[in-house]
């Protein structure tokens, strides 16, 4: 079983402190308060059915938040891991460990949805309301042994062929502005696979035999990060995905996710590595304030009233925001001391 570079660090950097004999957990979160806000509070059980931010992981864990501040534990009904969550079409997909696919409409009730598969799922991604004509699949979730599901719902899901045995860990959707692909899925040993019409997968050459754990677009531009700092970027052009270059990152740090937003890049890793460029090309690393592993990266637009943020959720339930494009980073109370393996903002 391998999820990528997502759950492996997070299950050394939780092996390495406890031999160390670290005490209580509560230290951890001394370590990763930001120098910019000593902002904290606790987590509450109060209903918020405003709640538009979401963040899983460990033990069914499910997190949500309506102001980055306050966060409410959520029920999910399964004790497996939680991997990757988004939204589209007026709901909430989370999956996980064995199969696991739950939905939600309000984030407060999470409903479990069969999905014919009991290999664990890695990540999902959605067309988040655009238009996808050709294959009706609006969710497409990817996992270990080449796994690839897609729904147009998030109810009813079907498996797809990929034509590849290597764990998938990382999709992407890209919307109007791609008009030659429309879904890219990286994996393990380097693989890279791409569809226009969400069935058919196309194997591209990356050129690298790293795992790739995340993958997004912005500034014309597909990156990918991986395993030992890896970053590879190919245009949206006639030569999509026949080409990827090889970026140099800077770090030996391997790269769990990225996403675009604000005109830069944004990549996370091991040890709280963060990354920034504004084009895939030039790499500049940024103090995040966490020895933490991070797993998850999400861009909320606009949020609060212009001030548009990033969200960053790792090990020993961290969570991190920025509003100054990575520069400077705030820690946020949990009050769990669970990995966090993803996390969403409702667009």
């Amino acid at each position: 079983m391998n999820l990528g570079n997502k759950k492996s660090n997070l299950l050394i950097l939780l092996a390495v402190f406890i031999v160390g004999g670290c005490g209580n957990f509560s230290g951890n979160y001394e370590e990763i308060e930001s120098s910019t806000s000593s902002e904290s509070t606790t987590t509450t059980t109060s209903s918020d059915s405003t709640a538009s931010f979401v963040a899983v992981g460990g033990y069914g864990t499910i997190l949500t938040s309506s102001d980055l501040t306050t966060w409410t534990s959520r029920t999910s009904g399964t004790s497996n891991s939680l991997n990757g969550v988004t939204f589209g079409t007026n709901s909430y997909v989370a999956v996980g460990d064995n199969g696991t696919i739950l939905t939600s409409s309000d984030l407060t009730t999470w409903t479990s949805r069969p999905s014919g598969t009991s290999d664990n799922l890695s990540e999902v991604t959605s067309t988040k309301g655009f238009n996808f004509q050709y294959a009706n699949s609006t969710f497409v979730a990817v996992g270990d042994n080449g796994t690839i599901l897609a729904s147009p719902d998030g109810t009813t899901w079907a498996s797809r062929t990929s034509g590849t045995s290597n764990s998938l860990n990382g999709v992407f959707y890209c919307s109007s502005s791609c008009q030659l692909t429309k879904f890219v899925a990286v994996g393990d040993n380097g693989t890279i696979l791409t569809t226009s019409d969400g069935i058919t997968w196309t194997s591209r050459p990356s050129g690298t035999t790293n795992s790739l754990n995340g993958v997004t677009y912005g500034n014309n531009t597909f990156v990918a990060v991986g395993d030992n700092g890896t970053i590879l970027t190919t245009a949206n052009d006639s030569s999509f995905g026949n080409t990827w270059t090889s970026r140099t990152s800077g770090t030996y740090n391997s790269l769990s996710e990225i996403t675009y937003g604000g005109s830069v890049f944004m990549t996370v890793g091991a040890n709280g590595h963060v990354l920034t460029s504004p084009d895939g090309t030039t790499w500049t690393s940024r103090t995040s304030g966490t020895s933490s592993g991070l797993s998850g990266i999400t861009f909320a637009n606009d949020y609060p009233f212009g001030n548009s943020t990033f969200v960053t959720v790792g090990a020993l339930g961290a969570i991190l925001t920025s509003s100054d494009n990575g520069i400077t980073w705030a820690s946020r109370v949990s009050g769990i001391t669970k990995s966090l393996q993803g996390v969403a903002y409702k667009e």
